[in-house]
């Protein structure tokens, strides 16, 4: 059987190279993430309801 790591070579039988990146595909991430965006909105950050209380 063929063995990626054997000899210093990459790839697989097909001749795959697993060290470069495939190129974007919006349609995929879109169907994997959605839509939402990623992150801490900033603009909304101080309308996060918060409570606080202290114990005597």
């Amino acid at each position: 059987p063929y063995h990626s790591h054997v000899g210093g070579q990459s790839g697989d039988i097909t001749g795959a190279d697993w060290n470069t990146p495939l190129p974007p595909n919006p349609n995929l991430e879109r169907e994997l993430f959605g839509d939402h965006p990623a992150g801490i909105n900033f603009e909304l950050y101080d309308d996060i309801p918060v409570e606080a209380s202290h114990m005597d």
